[in-house]
């Protein structure tokens, strides 16, 4: 299955740690990953960390930049994109066409969209939803 995980930055935040952890589970059980973000110019104040990105690549990922969505829409359409998971705060959000979609929802918000939605913390999903929306947690690397 060819996968996208996309953040809407990659720095040195929890979301890029999480996202690059389900991208090593996910290759090393065969599946093929890329990774995507918004180009700095599009994205948060922090924007994105060229450091970060290269330690990406060089673990063998290959890193798109978007600019905006028709941006996405073409890497996932040069890409043949299966599934595109996206690790946001959980707001509504624009999707891509062309692949079905999963949003991971790290802040306070309940505003499902995309095929798959679920909260990062069974506190999270309580509390916004009473457990109605399925949580999905971080990994967690102890070694």
């Amino acid at each position: 299955m060819n996968i996208l995980l996309f953040g809407n930055t990659l720095n040195l935040r929890g979301t890029t740690v999480a996202l690059l952890d389900y991208a090593r589970g996910l290759r090393d059980r065969g599946h093929s990953v890329s990774i995507a973000c918004f180009k700095s110019e599009d994205c948060s104040p922090d924007g994105n960390n060229v450091n970060v990105i290269q330690k990406i690549i060089a673990e063998g990922f290959v890193v798109d930049l978007c600019i905006g969505i028709d941006g996405l829409n073409a890497v996932i359409d040069a890409n043949h994109i299966d599934f595109a998971y996206f690790i946001r705060a959980g707001y509504l959000e624009p999707l891509p066409v062309g692949c079905r979609t999963g949003v991971h929802a790290v802040f306070q918000f309940k505003q499902m969209h995309g095929d798959v939605y679920a909260y990062i913390s069974s506190w999270l999903s309580n509390y916004i939803s009473g457990g109605y929306i399925p949580y999905v947690p971080h990994i967690v690397n102890i070694s």
